[in-house]
């Protein structure tokens, strides 16, 4: 018998309500037989105190309470087999670190589908080793003094990673605008160490060197995800203004701004799908991104293509690449302007707008 724990992840400021509707989806999908059954954890532990600002403490420290949840659930259950990871928004960068954390602890197996290709720096890596097996920052326990440890039975099989709208290259491209130093400096003292994480402006990341989310592309981090059968973006193409269209897909450039007859392009593709009248097409729908955008991002790295404001920002540049050396099957989403970002999820459960994207979601899952 398979039996697949799902890991779901909220954001910043989230709450444990907020994923409700995506484990529904999930539990409505696949727990109709009478062999395979998928259970639904939610994190709990980055949802509490007031205004969610548990979430404000750092990617490290919400990362690591997230693993011990995972440990927890696997003690109370230890007939579990495969898992998946779902994180939304914030919650995305908290299960990057996660996968990372549980290939440490061996919940997760070794050796992936993928070769070992754009792990670059990993000389590196390997001489920090000792720094960072000491810790990733002064204020979080290491991953190695856990003593928990997934030894008695085989490792989980890891079947699917996924972002909802992430910042999966930080927030830096923000910078772009005048009021970048006001929102780095709110994200700093507002949001602390997340804020700044997210800004790159930490040094949190290995041996205290360089910011937590460069760390995040490569070493155990970029392992764990190339263990997973299938890695998925989804990303707003407009309207959401926590989280951009080029960090949610990772990419250096939106391709619907540079080429607006794409957005065009979409709307007829949605038409086609759902048997309408182009003008009929509604919002919210989801299209894979290669289907409208084609081969245009093949060499988005380009000199000639890439923006003037990410040419010289060498970290940008790296974690793109890092994390474009793996396969990700890329949904761009046209969602509704003021609640671009909450209609991924259906956040608020009275507002459905957003439940042609939860089934999307359920739909791509696969389940071993």
């Amino acid at each position: 018998m398979t039996k697949h724990l799902f890991v779901l992840l909220h954001g910043l400021h989230g709450r444990v309500a907020a994923m409700r509707t995506l484990e529904s989806a999930i539990l409505a999908r696949f727990n109709d037989t009478d062999n395979d059954q998928a259970v639904v954890l939610i994190v709990r532990g980055n949802e509490g105190h007031w205004f969610g600002m548990r979430t404000h403490d750092g990617v490290d420290s919400g990362g690591m309470r997230a693993a011990d949840e995972v440990e927890a659930a696997l003690r109370l259950d230890a007939t579990l087999t495969h898992v998946s990871v779902v994180g939304h928004s914030l919650g995305g960068i908290y299960a990057r670190y996660l996968v990372g954390e549980l290939l440490q602890r061996g919940v997760i197996g070794s050796g992936g589908a993928e070769g070992d290709a754009g792990d670059e720096e990993d000389d590196e890596v390997k001489r920090s080793d000792g720094e960072e097996g000491a810790s990733t920052n002064n204020n979080t326990t290491s991953s190695t003094s856990s003593t928990s440890h997934r030894t008695k039975s085989a490792p989980l099989k890891p079947v699917n990673f996924i972002t909802l709208a992430s910042p999966n290259m930080g927030s830096r491209q923000h910078r772009r605008w005048a009021g970048a130093a006001v929102a780095s400096f709110v994200a700093a003292n507002i949001i602390g160490r997340t804020g700044c994480q997210l800004f790159l402006d930490d040094h949190d990341g290995t041996g205290g060197k360089e910011p937590l989310l460069r760390s995040l592309c490569r070493g155990h981090y970029l392992e764990a995800l190339r263990l997973f059968k299938q890695r998925v973006m989804y990303a707003n193409v407009s309207g959401d203004a926590q989280v951009s269209f080029c960090t949610a897909s990772a990419r250096l450039f939106n391709p619907y701004r540079r080429w607006p007859q794409l957005v065009d392009a979409a709307h007829a593709a949605a038409a086609a799908d759902t048997g309408q009248d182009v003008t009929a097409v509604k919002k919210p729908f989801v299209l894979e991104q290669r289907r409208v955008v084609g081969d245009r991002m093949d060499d988005e790295a380009a000199p000639k293509k890439m923006p003037k404001t990410i040419r010289g920002d060498e970290t940008l540049q790296f974690m793109h690449k890092q994390l474009n050396s793996l396969e990700w099957r890329r949904f761009d989403v046209f969602a509704r302007l003021l609640f671009a970002h909450d209609d991924v999820i259906v956040a608020f459960r009275h507002n459905r707008a957003g439940m042609p994207i939860v089934r999307h979601i359920a739909a791509q899952l696969l389940f071993q």
